[in-house]
């Protein structure tokens, strides 16, 4: 019966308001429970990324009850560059999850994008989310997926000041240092096994284009007028808002007692349930043979939010890359999701696999 009065199509700008109150009937449950809020324009972070991004919806009765989007972006591997597709907004209204909705969702993107071309696309899982797993361990007719390791989500918690190494001197890059940013980014992702795909063009469209990512929130760490490490914080509440609906009495009595030494320290904004997390995001980061560098900078983040408006400033890490050690000694809630890797080719996503050392993925997959 569901499978003859359910319908898949694609997202059209009237269906804007529906879809994002679908994000918000869907939450999801972790350290934190809440759902990502979108609003106003549910996929504009996406369209601005790669005009070509797409999300399918399941309507009944008029009524969005499913959607999965898609979106394009370069990475490398094996010294050849390649337009992956990410998989994210997975979500099916609870009523629907025991019929054929999630995986005619899936079904439908495989085949669009198989019969566009696509090579290789990946999806992340919130790890523990076994109901996810019917498309990435071979079942329901699909081919299955090859797992790359766990991505951490750390959220630091900026509660006091910690020492940056004072051989680093830390400020913020110009115009005229994009190039040499540039080829630290296309060395720096060449240590990875799989890795984005830069440009200047590219990096000066972020720059340009992506609200918040002004060079004013960039930052660098430079030794002996050598640039060593990059980050850019980011506050990606202007297109995101991680809208918190359950906090555990854990984590409630921590942030009661950072707010009583508020008399005596700087301390962070209260996180509060039926309110959105008041969070940067650290990304592009990048150091140039010396973590210590980056190190650095990211303690000096910790430094300049002190006592600010955000909760947390959050970054995403492979847990086998030397990276998580970059920010060592802060204190901060840790969230691991799965990555997963698919191939059209045979072979491709378990030859990723199989090769050693970490993946490292980017902010258009996690926003």
């Amino acid at each position: 019966m569901e499978k003859q009065t359910i319908q898949i199509d694609f997202l059209k700008d009237s269906d804007n308001e529906a879809a994002i109150a679908l994000s918000h009937r869907c939450p999801q449950h972790g350290v934190i429970s809440g759902y990502p809020d979108r609003s106003p324009v549910f996929n504009r972070i996406q369209k601005q990324i790669d005009p070509d991004s797409f999300h399918l919806v399941a309507r009944h009765n008029n009524k969005i009850i499913g959607c999965i989007g898609a979106i394009y972006f370069p990475v490398q591997y094996g010294g050849r560059d390649f337009r992956a597709v990410y998989l994210l907004d997975f979500k099916v209204d609870e009523e629907y999850r025991k019929g054929l909705t999630a995986y005619r969702l899936v079904r439908e993107t495989f085949d669009f994008l198989l019969a566009g071309g696509v090579e290789l696309g990946f999806a992340t899982i919130i790890k523990g989310n076994e109901a996810s797993h019917i498309f990435t361990r071979g079942r329901a007719g699909f081919k299955g997926s090859s797992y790359l390791g766990d991505i951490r989500v750390t959220n630091i918690i900026p509660l006091w000041k910690k020492k940056t190494d004072p051989r680093f001197s830390i400020g913020q890059p110009t115009k005229d240092d994009i190039p040499v940013l540039t080829g630290l980014y296309k060395s720096f992702y060449g240590t990875y096994k799989l890795a984005p795909s830069i440009t200047e063009e590219l990096l000066i469209y972020y720059i340009s284009n992506i609200e918040g990512m002004g060079l004013e929130n960039w930052w660098v760490a430079r030794e002996s007028g050598k640039i060593r490490a990059v980050l850019c914080a980011w506050d990606e509440n202007i297109y995101k808002r991680w809208q918190v609906i359950r906090i555990p009495l854990s984590i409630k009595m921590l942030f009661w007692f950072t707010r009583s030494l508020s008399p005596f320290m700087k301390v962070p904004a209260p996180v509060t349930e039926n309110s959105p997390l008041k969070q940067k995001t650290l990304v592009m980061a990048a150091h140039n043979k010396c973590p210590g560098a980056l190190a650095s900078l990211i303690r000096h983040m910790n430094n300049i939010h002190l006592g600010k408006d955000y909760t947390v400033l959050q970054t995403h890490f492979h847990i086998d890359d030397e990276m998580i050690r970059a920010q060592s000694g802060l204190p901060g809630l840790k969230v691991d999701i799965e990555l997963h890797a698919m191939s059209a080719g045979p072979g491709l996503a378990e030859e990723i696999a199989s090769r050693p050392g970490p993946s490292y993925l980017e902010w258009p997959v996690f926003i």
